[in-house]
């Protein structure tokens, strides 16, 4: 990722990259990434989960440097009809030495609102761990990567995305593919991510809209309704019809 004052170095992995959360397998998967060791990363956010209980878990987004936990994020948008995990309430980027970074997770973006309340709560970049299922036509992962370009495009963020299967790729505020892994192929993406702090339009008032008009069409159905129940009234004067 980079920001303005130059270049800084940064790891993404994708959704679920580890077993569930315990401190025996993050002291495994920090030490396969060289986090703690002599060329650490300087930041690293990869797919887990967090025990919820009751035979529950959270689908997490845990985001680490090389001194230790940063922050994490918990799904909110679990996929339908699946064992996803149970919905996170909280939608806020997690601080690191270089910027605040928002990280959805998957699902996540597929929805506006996950993105943009982090947006408002200061996310800078967006880093989106993802997976895609290996089973899915080619047009089900061109679909699900085209809705990253719409979060980006929306709040006027960088976005980092790693898949499973899926395109891996870097996208720019604008909603430019910058650049991309080969679709279902493994292999390592670089590239950079730019910080940004302006909120757009659509971020402060343009996510109102489609809900604005929902009120409008509500309102003016419930108006036309009731026209229509009154009915046409006529008027009938005199004693009788007129010769």
């Amino acid at each position: 990722a980079v920001d303005d004052a130059g270049e800084l170095e940064s790891g993404l992995a994708v959704e679920v990259a580890t077993p569930p959360r315990s401190p025996c397998n993050h002291k495994l998967f920090l030490g396969q990434c060289s986090i703690t060791g002599t060329d650490p990363v300087a930041v690293l956010v990869f797919g887990t989960q967090k025990d919820a209980g009751n035979d529950r878990h959270f689908n997490e987004a845990l985001t680490l440097g090389a001194s230790g936990e940063l922050g994490s994020h918990f799904k909110n948008r679990p996929v339908h009809f699946m064992d996803d995990g149970e919905p996170g309430s909280v939608a806020v980027p997690v601080t690191t030495k270089f910027g605040l970074i928002g990280t959805p997770v998957c699902f996540d973006c597929d929805y506006t609102e996950v993105a943009r309340r982090m947006t408002v709560a200061g996310a800078e970049a967006f880093v989106a761990p993802t997976m895609d299922a290996e089973h899915w036509s080619t047009r089900e992962h061109l679909q699900h990567a085209e809705l990253f370009r719409l979060r980006a495009i929306e709040n006027g963020r960088w976005m980092a995305v790693a898949t499973t299967s899926g395109l891996t790729q870097f996208i720019d505020p604008h909603g430019n593919r910058i650049s991309q892994l080969p679709m279902g192929r493994d292999g390592v993406l670089r590239g950079n991510v730019y910080l940004h702090r302006e909120r757009t339009f659509f971020t402060d008032y343009g996510w109102m809209f489609p809900w604005k008009m929902l009120v409008a069409a509500v309102g003016w159905t419930a108006g036309l309704l009731v026209v229509a129940l009154r009915g046409p009234r006529h008027s009938h004067q005199g004693g009788g019809p007129s010769a």
